[in-house]
């Protein structure tokens, strides 16, 4: 398992559990540096890589066309194909890669022993609002309770459940992957 990295010393968080090489990204987390790393993991012939985290390249892509001059239209037609391009190679990649998204979140304040106690909600994923539908699965991982549920399934695994993710799942995406 190759795993890319843009979370500094949290990339090594579960090495003592599971087998997996680092390849750590630095900023600027421009989509040239996944495509390239995503290169040389295929190279180097893993069958599964790991990015950890892909928001990382949406907010460069971001940062940059908040500082380019002139008009914001006309400037995504400069920068999407960028991101399209990180996009095509996670698709068409020859091995099977898992992205993680940090999360959007936000706040609501709710009634708890007649107090409004604020309350973290997840909203979805930090980047491109089209990147779940480009995935096989994509799921939503509860930052409290760490269950899992889908918001797109196109294997049926993970259709009306809701779990905390363990390696037998990973093995059934696995195997499903390597059914068709």
């Amino acid at each position: 398992i190759a795993y890319i990295g843009t979370e500094g010393s949290r990339d090594l968080y579960y090495s003592d559990k599971f087998d997996y090489d680092i390849l750590q990204i630095e900023d600027p987390y421009t989509p040239e540096k996944y495509i390239e790393a995503i290169d040389m993991a295929v190279s180097a012939g893993y069958k599964v890589c790991i990015i950890d985290s892909i928001s990382h390249e949406w907010q460069t892509i971001n940062s940059i066309h908040e500082k380019m001059p002139g008009n914001s239209f006309t400037n995504w037609s400069r920068l999407k194909p960028r991101h399209r391009a990180l996009v095509e190679k996670i698709l068409y990649s020859p091995m099977h890669i898992i992205s993680t998204a940090r999360g959007k979140d936000t706040w609501v304040l709710e009634e708890k022993n007649g107090k409004q106690v604020p309350k973290k909600l997840g909203r979805g994923a930090q980047g491109d609002k089209d990147m779940t539908y480009e995935y096989t699965v994509s799921l939503v991982i509860d930052q409290v309770n760490h269950v899992a549920t889908a918001d797109k399934d196109n294997t049926g695994i993970f259709d009306g459940q809701y779990d905390v993710l363990t390696e037998k799942h990973g093995e059934m995406l696995y195997d499903w992957a390597n059914s068709s």
